[in-house]
């Protein structure tokens, strides 16, 4: 359920949260079709979500999975779960339990023209898109996030809502990435239009934030975040490879696939372990988007799960199979680029494809559809790492977090979710969250 054949998601691990009628809620390993009770394990880390995020800053979640044997625990067909909840039924469960949700906003172009043009004070969105420092607001406490097939709310005070449909980071305390999830932004665009100071009444109200319906894993973590940690700490460290007319240049390496590294060198040059020359071992010169359009050379090199990796000056990068951020171990880094520039480089790139669909019953389109758009985590202005960084700054989150990170997809100013539709979004790699409207 939830994988593509474009991406390897540490092999799609995927967790789940699921409620069973006399037990409560349970924590579940999703796996072919089915999701294996790891609460029954009775072991202490999967008593709660809480407690096995907090267990992740010593362990990553993928060593603790190591020591449960599936097999011997209750399973369940993912496809009874995948229901509207009910008390008497077992069915998912929204993936928190004393996390707080907060939100990032102004992340895609497209989010900045949309809120200018909704707005009575325009300048404050460009501002924000343009700044360092990003914008980042608290969007719900854990006990009114709604989970998969659960309804999200219309204020009764608002006529212009909307959905945000959001790839969500998961975090530990330690503001590690863990995993992702797919999250629904629910918005009053006329409130906040009004005046930007009323934000949070547009955005922060029961069931305006849906989450779900599973958590798909990073694997851990060997590269730094976008505030790169000191050499030697993750796997990171300075190391020396060849470069084009010069003999040695300083680099930044981290682990690659097969144990080896890769090394992301200024001006964008990449090098493995053994430092073949371009064209050699898989490495080569490609084209990669560039901030503000167009293209820029880099150096192409071979990925975990069979994908490429692309170090390229500026900060822009691609990939072949293009996980997120943080997903298969891979973080972003940056090192100083020749002519003063910078580079960013990660085994991996954040590429993953979101779709939202809206559909209402009696319109004439085929399924009831009346929205549909789709874009590509890789257009964010900010990496990951930046948002759960400044998230993290004087702030402690003892139980772990969740950080929506903004949406590129915005319906038109004509458009309104009304009672009685539905919401779809699909992230790839993680799977679809569903959720119907209801009126408040």
């Amino acid at each position: 359920m939830g994988t593509s054949g474009r991406m390897s998601i540490c092999d799609a691990t995927q967790l789940c949260r699921f409620y069973l009628p006399g037990q409560g809620a349970r924590l579940g390993l999703v796996a072919g079709g089915s999701v294996v009770d790891l609460t029954a394990s009775r072991r202490p880390e999967y008593a709660t979500l809480s407690i096995l995020l907090r267990a992740s800053v010593a362990t990553p979640i993928q060593a603790l999975l190591q020591r449960v044997s599936g097999s011997a625990l209750p399973a369940y067909a993912y496809r009874d779960l995948d229901r509207e909840p009910a008390a008497g039924i077992p069915h998912l469960l929204p993936p928190v339990d004393r996390q707080e949700v907060w939100a990032a906003g102004v992340t895609y172009a497209w989010s900045r023209e949309a809120r200018v043009r909704e707005a009575r004070t325009k300048d404050v969105y460009v501002r924000v898109y343009e700044a360092e420092r990003p914008e980042l607001f608290f969007k719900s406490t854990a006990e009114k996030v709604v989970g998969p097939h659960d309804w999200i709310g219309l204020r009764g005070d608002s006529h212009w809502n909307v959905p945000e449909p959001e790839l969500a980071l998961v975090l530990n305390p330690a503001l590690q990435v863990v995993g992702y999830t797919i999250g629904n932004d629910v918005s009053s665009r006329d409130i906040e239009g009004e005046n930007p100071l009323y934000l949070p009444q547009a955005k922060i109200y029961r069931h305006s934030c849906a989450l779900g319906p599973v958590i798909t894993l990073a694997e851990p973590a060997a590269w730094a975040s976008s505030h790169r940690p000191p050499t030697g700490v993750g796997g990171l460290h300075e190391t020396e490879a060849p470069a084009t007319g010069e003999d040695k240049v300083t680099a930044i390496e981290a682990p690659a696939s097969g144990g080896g590294k890769v090394t992301a060198a200024p001006g964008g040059a990449w090098a493995s372990s053994h430092r073949p020359p371009t064209g050699v071992g898989g490495l080569h010169e490609t084209e990669a988007p560039a901030t503000g359009g167009g293209k820029v050379t880099a150096i192409e090199a071979p990925a975990s799960g069979g994908g490429k990796v692309t170090a390229a000056p500026g900060g822009a990068w691609a990939s072949s199979h293009r996980p997120p951020t943080g997903v298969g171990g891979l973080h972003e880094t940056e090192a100083p680029a020749s002519g003063g520039g910078k580079v960013t480089a990660a085994p991996g790139a954040v590429a993953l494809a979101v779709r939202l669909t809206v559909r209402r019953a009696g319109a004439a389109q085929g399924n009831g559809m009346i929205f549909q758009g789709e874009t590509s985590t890789a257009h964010m202005h900010r990496s990951l790492g930046e948002l759960a960084g400044y998230l993290g700054r004087y702030n402690d989150f003892p139980d772990g977090a969740v950080l929506l990170t903004g949406t590129g997809i915005v319906p038109g100013d004509d458009f309104s979710l009304q009672d009685g539709d539905e919401v779809l979004i699909e992230i790839e790699g993680i799977g679809t969250l569903r959720n119907p409207v209801r009126q408040m």
